[in-house]
């Protein structure tokens, strides 16, 4: 499988926010076209998206009121930071933006229906 491109991922990035109706807003930012960094604001904080083109790094994190809520990154070896405890390291296989996505919506729902 050949590496996804900085242009691929970013119009990859633009194509879920149109998909996905809890996103808001978004933002692109590219660093030397090496580094991209992102933000989708949501109903209920941001996801936060970083991946740099040269080492392989991806990381993905949920923020609300400033903490991180659920992440996922490939630090080492990929892992999710749960929702049930953002502070720890759960060893998962290779998780995109897509289905993180979905897990938040998820868990955006749950919040929602907790709060009722």
């Amino acid at each position: 499988m050949a590496p996804v491109k900085p242009d691929e991922f970013s119009s990859r990035i633009i194509d879920l926010c149109t998909q996905f109706n809890i996103v808001k807003d978004y933002s692109l930012e590219f660093h030397e076209n090496v580094v991209l960094k992102s933000r989708i604001y949501l109903d209920k904080g941001f996801v936060q998206i970083y991946r740099n083109f040269e080492t392989g790094k991806i990381a993905f994190a949920w923020l609300v009121d400033g903490e991180r809520l659920y992440g996922a990154d490939n630090t080492g070896e990929w892992h999710i930071h749960p929702y049930e405890d953002p502070s720890k390291h759960v060893k998962s296989s290779p998780l995109g933006l897509e289905e993180f996505l979905e897990n938040v919506k998820s868990m955006i729902s749950r919040m929602k229906e907790d709060k009722s």
